[in-house]
């Protein structure tokens, strides 16, 4: 059976408030032992709350014409990594759920409305996506994570590797990514603040020889039909049910579907089943 066609992500779920108001949001992810590290907050133009933000924020101008510019530009553009990040700040203010900070909301064509929640937390000093577009618009770093024994800062980059939790409160010096994020998981869902989530990712692996075996195949169907192949297709699952019935697999899934023109197809209620022939 192939493995890779479905990626799994763990980690945990909550939502950041904005202050003075009543929105808040929902954000996954994958590194809660970052959220020390978390000095801004990033919501994708395409955001449902976009115009609950317009009617409280002083920056409505420049928003509007972020918005117009971001429509300009394809999903695979948006998501290039040499490509320089633009974004405008909403000039609103989140609150971090584990030290009570207010930091920045700003609204970023890097962070897609198909991935994850269509928002992120916003941690520098650890994600290199993050750390080019707080270097760019004068936000704060701070490191959160650190290797005791090559004391690497973060001064010309972000650091992603392992290490122990500084600057982190009451989770200092314990194991970043597994056992961090264990813990602050624990103390979101102690506190009813967020909890662990684990969502499913389809990428185009199926149809890329190194991954699929000869004897494997996939069926799509949307409300009882097949969907068509194609060769730069990619599915983002929303999964809500796995079944294994005779040899194969069975996912039920709202999900958006990636064409090789570059728009993007809603789909609800997708059956997915990958089988052996």
């Amino acid at each position: 059976m192939q493995k890779n066609w479905i990626g799994k992500s763990e980690g945990a779920q909550f939502k950041l408030k904005v202050n003075d108001s009543d929105i808040s949001f929902e954000v996954f992810t994958t590194r809660p032992d970052t959220l020390f590290g978390m000095t801004f907050a990033v919501i994708s133009p395409e955001h449902e709350l976009m115009g609950n933000i317009l009617e409280i924020s002083d920056n409505k101008k420049q928003i509007k014409e972020y918005i117009e510019k971001a429509k300009s530009k394809s999903e695979f553009e948006r998501m290039s990594i040499s490509k320089e990040k633009t974004g405008v700040d909403t000039q609103l203010k989140v609150i971090n759920p584990m030290t009570n900070e207010e930091v920045p909301l700003w609204i970023a064509d890097y962070v897609l409305i198909n991935y994850g929640t269509g928002a992120i937390m916003a941690v520098p000093a650890h994600d290199q996506r993050d750390y080019d577009f707080a270097k760019k618009y004068n936000i704060e770093i701070r490191q959160v994570i650190m290797n005791k024994e090559s004391q690497k800062d973060v001064d010309m980059e972000a650091y992603v590797e392992e290490g122990v939790l500084i600057n982190s409160g009451e989770f200092n010096e314990l194991n970043s990514h597994t056992e961090a994020s264990l813990k602050v998981i624990q103390h979101l869902e102690k506190n009813k603040i967020g909890e662990k989530k684990t969502t499913f990712r389809l990428g185009d692996s199926f149809n890329n020889p190194r991954f699929s075996p000869v004897k494997s195949k996939v069926v799509w169907k949307y409300r009882g039909q097949i969907v068509p192949q194609n060769k730069y297709m990619q599915l983002d699952l929303h999964v809500k049910n796995i079944t294994k019935k005779d040899g194969e697999i069975i996912i039920s899934a709202d999900a958006n579907l990636w064409r090789e023109d570059l728009r993007i197809y809603e789909i609800s209620d997708i059956v997915l089943g990958i089988s052996e022939s």
